[in-house]
């Protein structure tokens, strides 16, 4: 009977044993809880402009609520790739985001030469849109877009448009424009937002398809005038102002967008979380006030809805990139 006892009792401690180990494993794949360290908010820019502003806004809200900080990375060059690399290349584990801008859908139509695809990420959320809008000089005899385009019509490539050299968003703007209305205007190309605009302002160039944000104020003020928005909606900071959909020319669209992604293969559950908080940071009125102030237009979206964006953005600019066999490496 003590054998056979015995006999129980060491089964019995087997099976305890046998099912502390099985578990062992189980416990191991836990995932440890995130974030778990500090928050790596990668900018391919350079401080002080729109889409660092943003990152910064956005990260200390997002911060805030996640109960780790999140720390800004400025690494501008190479027309966003060195940045957007960096985090293509980071571990898939929500601790290294890139805040990219929509240069981000065009740069693969650009370059033979970059060491990442827009596969290698995981969209997190769209946090603003800004339109891109039509603005020419007053001496320009043309109070609306039908007008404007009878008139480049009749002086062609005698009216001069300003961009920031091949491949920026105002020279694709600029390319779209004249492909779906059949018109040529001269391209000059610019080392960035000020000098063109100052030129505009001027009457050096007649023409400049610039951000709301920014032609916006000459608009009011009566310097330049805005024929057409660039989108099938028209922008809550001028609701005055038609679109290019309205007046007939729905293709011609052209946003500036901003938003947050992961490196590719992001747990799920994490990239869901960042898009709610990121979602709850814009929903608070300091921090939309603050960015409408800017003149962005505030955007709520699901992963997907950013992945379609992206999608829709890339193709809708390949239309216009491949027939000018446009190349910048």
């Amino acid at each position: 009977m003590r054998i056979a006892h015995a006999r129980v009792q060491l089964g019995r401690a087997l099976c305890f044993m046998a099912a502390g180990l099985a578990a062992m494993p189980l416990a191991q794949a836990q995932p440890a809880a995130w974030p778990s360290k500090p928050i790596r908010l990668v900018v391919p820019y350079t401080p002080g402009g729109t889409t660092d502003i943003l990152a910064r806004m956005i990260g200390q809200k997002a911060g805030d609520a996640l109960g780790q900080p999140v720390v800004v990375d400025n690494r501008p060059g190479a027309a966003t790739m060195i940045g957007s690399e960096i985090v293509a290349k980071s571990a898939p584990d929500g601790h290294t985001l890139l805040m990219a801008a929509s240069t981000f859908a065009t740069n693969g139509l650009l370059y033979r030469k970059i060491p990442y695809t827009i596969d290698d990420f995981d969209p997190v959320a769209i946090v603003a849109k800004v339109p891109l809008v039509l603005a020419v000089t007053p001496s320009v005899p043309s109070g609306s877009l039908r007008e404007f385009i009878a008139h480049v019509k009749a002086n062609p490539t005698k009216l001069s448009c300003a961009t920031f050299g091949k491949g920026t968003t105002p020279h694709l703007a600029c390319e779209m424009f004249k492909t779906a209305t059949d018109t040529s205007i001269l391209d000059v190309p610019y080392k960035g937002a000020t000098p063109a605009l100052n030129d505009l302002l001027r009457g050096d160039v007649q023409v400049f398809f610039d951000v709301i944000t920014t032609a916006l104020p000459f608009h009011n003020d009566g310097r330049i005038r805005i024929l057409g928005v660039m989108n099938d909606q028209r922008a809550a900071s001028a609701p005055g102002l038609p679109t290019f959909a309205e007046l007939g020319y729905p293709n011609v669209m052209g946003l500036v967008w901003f938003g947050i992604l992961a490196p590719a293969r992001t747990t799920p559950a994490i990239v869901s979380r960042l898009n709610g908080e990121i979602q709850k940071a814009l929903a608070q009125a300091d921090l939309r006030e603050r960015i409408e102030r800017m003149g962005s237009g505030l955007v709520t979206s699901t992963p997907d809805e950013f992945r379609r964006l992206i999608v829709q953005d890339r193709d809708r600019w390949e239309k216009v990139i491949r027939p000018l066999n446009l190349s910048l490496d």
